[in-house]
């Protein structure tokens, strides 16, 4: 009974989850695998330069934790709003993407701090989508 009961709070918690972020795309799998990148990267770098805090790592859960929860807030304005206007998931992936190219850009910075040499590629594909996302975001308040 108590594996019965476990496994239908395990349910119940993913379908939250789900209701929230929506099904895991592919933007969503990246910007998540992004953000562990990151973290861990930033606590390497802390580390490295005797800077590590137990404070500032908590704050850089915390920044994380509201960047997802605007990306589920996208996903609810998509889900609700956007059946109605027609629009699609657009808030959602446009908010993904947003979030992807800050954190691949907080990385490659990471990563140049501790000496690790970034293929020139990588660099121009996150400053291309920050760029990318700007610009969109610059044409919907016009």
């Amino acid at each position: 009974m108590n594996d019965t009961f476990l496994d239908f709070c395990g349910s119940v918690f993913i379908s939250l989850l789900v209701w929230f972020f929506g099904i895991p795309d592919g933007f969503f799998k990246l910007l998540i695998v992004l953000l562990v990148i990151d973290y861990l990267s930033g606590t390497f770098l802390a580390w490295r330069y005797h800077r590590l805090s137990s404070r500032v790592g908590f704050e850089g859960i915390l920044r994380k934790c509201l960047m997802l929860t605007f990306v589920g807030i996208a996903n609810l304005l998509d889900t609700y709003i956007g059946e109605a206007l027609g629009t699609g998931a657009i808030t959602r992936i446009v908010v993904c993407c947003f979030y992807i190219s800050n954190e691949g850009i907080s990385i490659i910075e990471n990563a140049d701090a501790i000496g690790i040499p970034i293929p020139q590629i990588l660099r121009e594909k996150f400053i291309e989508l920050k760029e990318k996302n700007q610009e969109k975001h610059s044409n919907t308040e016009a």
